[in-house]
């Protein structure tokens, strides 16, 4: 992509930092005209607004003078010799000097229109001896329309708490910091989910305007005057519902260039979902494996290009610059991997790696090392297609490289994950898998849109013990796209005591196959408990993990109803206890969250204290861990 080049250059520039946003306002903007407007007769006029008085002048150097009071404009001017009509006698025309002549108008609700109309002097007049008299006037009247040029769209105030540093929001068991910053539009920093740190900051580097400002990287501004790429926070809203936590704002950008009626609206929305139990809801799943839970984060980025009314603009194509610097868990150090997914098992069994079970096909190809040790830029999509054996998806761990999936496991429970496109393999099973795609580019239906990705370090020096940054580029020649649809996932840990990630049962009845592995449903149904009995779980390679709920569902039938939990570090305790829970009746098979402060601890001891409706005995579901090991 030609347009890579200058991006980079400028990036290296910038110095890759993240300003503060501005100051909040405190109070609403009135309607400000101070711009440039047009007349059909007049051509182009400046208009300034100080407070309620507003100061018109012409390309001709007519100056108009007046008020706005609402939505009613009242402008005068004071008449001078070359604007009399030229039809009238010299002295006449002479006598006209210094009246008054006035301009009058309603603006619309946009703030975009002015409509109304001219007032001007057509006198009657007389001639005695040689002197000229003016008698009488009569006062014409012409409609008047003047329309703002550009977006005619005026700047919000921010909202209280979004200026400077930002709001914290939190909602969905996400948290984060959201800004309108001076000139990266709607930023995100210090992104966490649950007890996960997941993001530094989330941002809009700049964006290109080719064939109509070629040369020029503009800037999302909260209220800007520049004289290129002008833009205005129009929009800016926050929402929570069941599904989702919302982010958005909208710009409008005009002087595109200058004196040009072109605007681009230009919208960020950032989404992050609920949390998905993907043993639950297979359609929610955000790997094939469906053993991760996970919740999505999706920062979009939609434009839609408003020519001016006699322009086509066929030449019309944006480049747009989103900028990730993500942060795993907190830790200062990163690794990043770039992989192509191979479709089909032959290919896929190329690529092997050693894990536990033995040496397994892995249906990943390593683009630039694992993990990742020089920045690598690359495009990934060009014209609505994956390019062939280009990057499928990025991954991003604190681990000094990333795990890599296998024919039996997803890899990397840990990483941020970004996927824009998957195997077709995974399409091959009908209908389990929509949001994984079929093998093509996930973007939206019809989208013609390319996309290049530069992966570099946050800090000089390469990237050995470094942070990645992620850019993520944006081009299209459409009036309206939107970019970054497929976003990425997160999880707010692993189920510890699953058999897949080394959840082993330690400790417990003596029916139960100790050691053989978590409470897996073959391990539990047929078994019965008592009130008093307990079952002590240790994590993989009995390393410690890190955790703050624990989550159980309930059987038909006798099935607990009071239970404590406890941990430690040794095997033989101390056990010290997290509390003591309840659950609720006759939900059944449907996995309740119990939520604790977090701790880290290398055993945790599930106590039965009593069964629902005094039974005596206990039927129990597997129980679910959502939690990290520790690399210690």
């Amino acid at each position: 992509m030609r347009w890579a080049a200058v991006l980079f250059f400028h990036l290296m520039l910038a110095g890759l930092m993240y300003p503060q946003g501005p100051q909040p306002a405190d109070q609403k903007k009135k309607v400000d005209l101070t711009d440039t407007w047009s007349f059909p007769s007049w051509g182009d006029a400046e208009v300034t607004q100080q407070g309620e008085r507003v100061t018109l002048k012409t390309k001709t150097g007519r100056i108009f003078e007046g008020t706005l009071k609402g939505d009613q404009l009242e402008l005068h001017h004071k008449l001078q010799f070359d604007e009399t009509r030229r039809r009238l006698p010299a002295p006449v025309r002479e006598q006209l000097v210094g009246q008054d002549v006035t301009l009058t108008g309603t603006l619309d609700a946009e703030g975009q229109v002015v409509e109304g109309s001219y007032h001007d002097l057509d006198p009657q007049w007389e001639v005695q001896d040689g002197v000229y008299r003016i008698t009488g006037y009569d006062r014409g009247e012409s409609p008047m329309k003047m329309r703002r040029k550009g977006c005619g769209k005026q700047a919000i105030a921010i909202p209280a708490g979004f200026g400077g540093k930002g709001k914290q929001i939190t909602g969905l068991h996400w948290k984060m910091t959201a800004a309108i910053s001076d000139d990266q539009g709607i930023t995100m920093h210090d992104v966490s989910l649950g007890a996960r740190y997941m993001a530094n900051a989330m941002d809009m580097w700049g964006f290109r305007l080719e064939a109509i400002q070629p040369a020029k990287i503009c800037q999302l501004k909260p209220d800007s005057d520049d004289a290129v790429c002008r833009s205005k926070l129009i929009a800016f809203q926050t929402s929570t519902d069941s599904e989702k936590l919302v982010v958005e704002g909208t710009y409008a950008v005009d002087h595109i260039p200058k004196g040009s009626s072109n605007c681009l609206y230009v919208t960020q929305r950032y989404e992050f979902s609920r949390d998905y139990d993907p043993v639950k809801e297979s359609q929610n799943r955000c790997e094939p494996f469906g053993v991760v839970p996970c919740a999505r984060f999706r920062p979009k980025l939609s434009y839609k290009f408003v020519p001016e009314e006699d322009k086509d603009e066929k030449e019309f194509k944006v480049v747009t610059v989103q900028r990730l610097h993500l942060l795993v868990d907190g830790r200062a150090v990163n690794s990043a991997m770039l992989t192509h997914d191979v479709d089909g098992m032959v290919s896929a069994g190329m690529n092997v790696h050693p894990i536990d079970q033995g040496v397994l096909p892995s249906p990943v190809e390593i683009l630039g090392g694992n993990p990742l040790d020089t920045p690598r830029r690359a495009t990934v999509i060009r014209d609505g297609l994956a390019v062939d054996g280009a990057p499928d998806n990025f991954h991003q761990t604190w681990k000094d490289s990333v795990e890599l999936p296998t024919v039996l496991s997803p890899g990397c429970p840990e990483c941020v994950h970004i996927h824009w496109r998957w195997s077709s393999n995974v399409a091959k099973v009908k209908g389990l898998f929509p949001e994984l795609g079929d093998g093509t580019a996930l973007i939206p239906a019809g989208s013609k849109q390319t996309v290049a990705i530069f992966v570099t370090g946050h800090q000089a020096g390469g990237m050995k013990y470094n942070s990645p940054i992620l850019y993520y580029m944006g081009e299209s020649t459409a009036k309206e796209e939107t970019f970054f649809t497929h976003g990425g996932w997160y999880s707010w840990g692993v189920d510890l005591l699953a058999n897949a990630w080394g959840g082993r049962l330690v400790a417990g009845p003596k029916q139960l196959p100790l050691g053989s592995g978590s409470m897996e449903p073959e391990s539990v149904n047929g078994y019965t408990f008592h009130p008093g009995e307990e079952v002590t779980f240790t994590f993989r390679e009995t390393r410690p993990a890190t955790f703050d709920r624990f989550r159980i569902a309930l059987p038909k039938g006798p099935s607990v109803k009071t239970f404590e939990l406890l941990v430690a570090n040794l095997p033989d305790g101390p056990f010290r206890s997290l509390g003591t829970f309840e659950t609720k009746p006759k939900l059944w098979d449907q996995y309740q969250d119990f939520s604790f402060t977090q701790v880290t601890a290398t055993y945790l001891k599930v106590r039965l204290v009593s069964a629902h409706y005094n039974e005596r005995t206990i039927k129990l579901r597997p129980f679910q861990l959502p939690g990290i090991v520790s690399s210690e």
